[in-house]
């Protein structure tokens, strides 16, 4: 006969074998797969996440690939992460393969905390499926060239407005400017609207709520809450990232619809004032193709419209403010790199500050911002892609659900590839269109510069921010010399504060006006597009 504590007995016997079973199914799960790409030994239980550095870990990812290879194969706990250091996988498998390899996969702190029930409208965690279809649609038709073009007018006001600026600042206040440009540049060519309009108190929310954004999608500032699920019930008085993720989701609520708003009310008037035909916007367009008679394809709801304007102006501000900080900080640790870009600007004799249709003739300048992004890139590891189904490349077994990551940083400071890849040296631009030492690493559809993406994912704005980045230093440099205040430090380890998008550290530079005669030009050029931006209703 069963009594009561027998029942009780096997009860506990089971629980425990349940126990013992999920532990040891957890265990496995951290063990490599069969064919797995090769990697640094693991640890039963932890993989090999207690061996990754919580900052700067695209560092130890290209130490370890110069033993492990180009694919390289790590375990976060249970968690399959592919690390891939050469171009040649990274166009194979996100190009030639695209169709697998372009899934996104955030981690709960993002997916539960900040994009919440807006997940599958925010650009950054888009899946496959038919909106990612319909973006990327867009995309190519709202930033192709003829549209690029139609943006000069905003790149050449914000890089006049930025120049003017720096007529009369201190070096604390000078890179205060750089930092409006930064915003004000892509919020024209998004939005149709001038940061003026939208307010300063905005701009000083969006950074705050992109630094707490950032610290969050890097895994080393967060407690591992995806490999250790038991932390994500920590109250909020003891778990500091709760407070973040609250703050960027209101951010995210508050001023998304601000943006869509903001269109549809410069759209109307435009519309009004028999000026439909002009460019007010990328999410103006997109209220275009909403109208009836328009192509299905291309036809987003309100809240779509939104989260894809809001998200595309966070994107852009990040790498455009990071970007535009190391150029600045490098032109004044490099006086004689930055004598030769003037050098290139003085031979152009120009009576006034250069605009858009004297780009082509600086490619000393070009070269110095492509060195830029070698040397120093705004997203050294990239954003994490998901394999969407399994895939055998090389010999190697990659499983369905992999996480897959390009080192960007270790891509560009390739021996095999650059001569003297630790060295900041904008010439290897000029002697070969890609930077290479020679053609030995060369193959088609190599970039020049993955700083702005790769494949299906790939940044659809990236030669408007080249050009807007082009055109500002090119004002910049044109008027003034960029002086150093204060020792600099051009370190990405100790130089640069860490994270997802890495920036340089406060730094002290003084812009010293050339020449007493350019003040005037500085002036007029400024009222010049400011005029051009008003006669477009902007």
């Amino acid at each position: 006969m069963f009594t009561s504590s027998t029942w009780m007995g096997a009860a506990l016997v089971a629980s425990v074998c349940i126990a013992i079973g999920k532990v040891a199914q957890y265990l496995l799960s951290t063990l490599r797969p069969k064919l797995y790409p090769p990697g640094p030994p693991i640890r039963i239980g932890f993989g090999n996440l207690h061996q990754v550095p919580l900052n700067l870990s695209f560092l130890q990812f290209q130490k370890w690939a110069s033993t492990y290879g180009e694919i390289m194969g790590l375990k976060m706990g249970p968690a399959n992460v592919v690390v891939l250091s050469h171009p040649r996988p990274v166009h194979e498998l996100f190009s030639k393969r695209g169709a697998i390899y372009s899934g996104r996969r955030f981690g709960y702190i993002a997916v539960e905390h900040v994009f919440k029930e807006h997940g599958d409208k925010h650009i950054l965690n888009l899946q496959p499926g038919p909106f990612l279809r319909k973006w990327r649609k867009t995309s190519v038709r709202y930033f192709g060239s003829a549209v690029e073009k139609a943006t000069v007018p905003m790149q050449e006001a914000t890089a006049a407005s930025l120049a003017r600026k720096l007529l009369q600042t201190t070096p604390e206040e000078s890179l205060d400017h750089i930092k409006y440009w930064a915003i004000a540049t892509p919020l024209l060519a998004i939005t149709g609207q001038s940061l003026e309009k939208r307010g300063v108190a905005f701009m000083h929310r969006l950074y705050a709520a992109q630094g707490d954004w950032l610290r969050m999608l890097d895994p080393g500032t967060t407690p591992p809450v995806d490999v250790i699920p038991i932390l994500r019930l920590v109250p909020e008085r003891f778990a500091h990232w709760k407070t973040l993720a609250k703050g960027v989701h209101k951010y995210m609520m508050d001023e998304y619809p601000v943006t869509l708003r903001a269109s549809k009310e410069l759209r109307a008037a435009a519309i009004g004032d028999g000026a439909s035909g002009k460019y007010q916007g990328v999410v103006a367009k997109l209220l275009e193709e909403n109208e009836p008679g328009k192509k299905p394809d291309y036809r987003m709801s309100d809240d779509e419209m939104a989260w894809t304007g809001g998200a595309l102006l966070d994107a852009a501000v990040d790498t455009t403010y990071s970007s535009a900080m190391s150029s600045v900080l490098f032109m004044a640790a490099y006086p004689d790199i930055q004598d030769k870009c003037f050098a290139e600007l003085r031979r152009l004799d120009l009576e006034k500050p250069p605009t858009t249709d004297d780009i082509d003739a600086l490619p000393y300048l070009r070269a110095f911002l492509l060195e830029i992004r070698r040397f120093r890139p705004a997203a050294p590891l990239g954003l994490p892609h998901t394999l969407e189904a399994d895939d055998v490349f090389e010999g190697y077994m990659i499983p369905k659900g992999t996480v897959v990551l390009t080192n960007i940083y270790a891509m560009h400071h390739d021996p095999a590839a650059y001569d003297r890849p630790n060295e900041f040296i904008p010439e290897r631009y000029i002697d070969h269109p890609l930077g290479l030492k020679s053609d030995d690493e060369n193959f088609p559809g190599r970039q020049a510069t993955y700083a702005f993406g790769y494949g299906r994912r790939m940044c659809p704005g990236s030669e408007f921010a080249h050009t807007s980045a082009l055109l500002a230093l090119a004002k910049m440099l044109w008027a003034y010399k960029i002086v150093a205040q204060e020792p600099l430090d051009t370190s990405f380890e100790t130089g640069y504060h860490h994270g997802l998008v890495p920036s340089p550290n406060p730094f002290k530079v003084s812009f010293e006006l050339r020449d007493e005669t350019k003040r005037e030009a500085v002036i007029r050029d400024q009222e010049t597009w400011a005029s051009v931006l008003s006669s477009m209703g902007m």
